[in-house]
């Protein structure tokens, strides 16, 4: 993704925004934030956390983030984020919404 990207899936449904930061000289972060436009809810806000955003995939029913953590030195994580019925699973194991940044932090 690139500087100030703004993206739309499942038909408008869900925003991914990414915002990016230096953390090093000329190294840069592009972290993302998703929204579910149709709900008006903030689904995820990783905006200035160290967690790049790789790659964006559509599916039935959701999406799914591949990001690295800055710098690098742990394997990728992906991030999959359904709309019906509402759900976020990382690597594939159910996540809840209020233990997804500590989640995030420990990796």
């Amino acid at each position: 993704m690139t500087d100030d990207d703004i993206r739309h899936y499942l038909e408008g449904r869900l925003m991914v925004e990414v915002e990016p930061h230096e953390v090093r000289m000329s190294h840069w972060v592009y972290a993302p934030r998703v929204t579910d436009v149709h709900r008006g809810v903030l689904l995820i806000d990783l905006i200035g956390s160290p967690w790049d955003l790789m790659h964006v995939e559509e599916s039935d029913g959701g999406i799914e983030l591949t990001m690295r953590k800055y710098p690098g030195d742990c394997d990728d994580l992906k991030l999959r984020i359904t709309v019906e019925p509402p759900g976020l699973y990382v690597n594939g194991r159910v996540v809840e919404a209020g233990a997804l940044s500590s989640l995030l932090e420990s990796l």
